[in-house]
């Protein structure tokens, strides 16, 4: 069975597998039948394994890869640590400290590939962007603004090449999770088809920020009679797959409970309401 799609993709795959050989996980890909294409990547990683992670349990290790391997593999853990039917405890608790490890890119770079989703020039849009994101995850980042119109806004942008990058990983995985069910009786226990086939699901329409958008604006529909409730509204003028502009609101997060008490408010009746 083939597992490649194109020539990036076996260059993806010697990638991860490089990941997987550095953090002890050579069983793993012997088990797959991937160990020949990388054999010679391991005896290099092999040659420079750390001490600690030799001191490290199995999953430490694998939540370590995972993070190293990107958001594809980071927001596969995340999906893994709700599934306490299938790992145990001590699993669950590696894969609940993945968090996206990403790296804001220069709003100079951002910005032909945003003008691209809006479809017209920036300018003729916005009156100002601010080029410092006030948030970064590992599909996007998000910048404030503000409209010709005065609306303050803030921009979901999607990272350019992040779909590329994204499908190959998952054409990855698909194979790979054949393989396991096909190749490995204690992998296949895990059901690595079935679990891959729900992450691809989720991941794909993750992709595409017109999902989110519209079930924003269902969920301010349905929940309209709640009065101390607010649903930022989308801009669909300016959106699209790849861009979400949205209504800015300014905040406090739940768990800064001293800001929540200095401003007065009633902790016990915020989380009743949420609850």
């Amino acid at each position: 069975m083939s597992i490649l799609h194109t020539g990036k993709d076996l260059l993806r795959m010697n990638e991860l597998a490089t990941i997987l050989l550095k953090y002890g996980f050579a069983d793993v890909i012997r088990r797959l039948g991937l160990s020949t294409p990388v054999e010679h990547a391991g005896k290099l990683v092999r040659s420079s394994m750390r001490p600690d992670m030799l001191r490290m349990g199995t999953a430490e290790r694998l939540r370590h890869a995972m993070e190293e391997m990107g958001p594809t593999f980071v927001k596969l853990g995340q999906v893994l640590a709700t599934r306490v039917d299938l790992f145990p405890l001590d699993w669950i608790a590696e894969f609940e400290k993945l968090q996206d490890q990403a790296t804001a890119i220069p709003y100079e770079e951002l910005a032909p590939h945003l003008e691209a989703a809006l479809g017209k020039s920036l300018e003729s849009a916005f009156a100002r962007i601010d080029p410092k994101p006030i948030g970064v995850a590992s599909i996007g980042q998000v910048h404030s603004g503000l409209t010709r119109r005065g609306q303050k806004v803030v921009l979901k942008i999607q990272k350019p090449g992040i779909r590329a990058k994204i499908e190959s990983d998952l054409r990855l995985l698909d194979q790979l999770a054949k393989l396991a069910a096909d190749n490995s009786v204690e992998l296949r226990r895990y059901r690595p088809v079935e679990l891959v086939r729900e992450f691809k699901r989720s991941l794909t329409r993750e992709l595409d920020f017109t999902i989110e958008a519209r079930n924003a604006d269902r969920i301010r529909k349905n929940l309209r009679s709640l009065k101390w409730l607010t649903v930022p509204r989308v801009y669909w003028e300016l959106s699209s797959q790849t861009l979400q502009v949205q209504e800015h609101i300014q905040g406090i997060p739940a768990r800064a409970t001293d800001e929540l008490d200095a401003e007065g408010l009633d902790r016990v009746l915020i989380a009743r309401r949420g609850a």
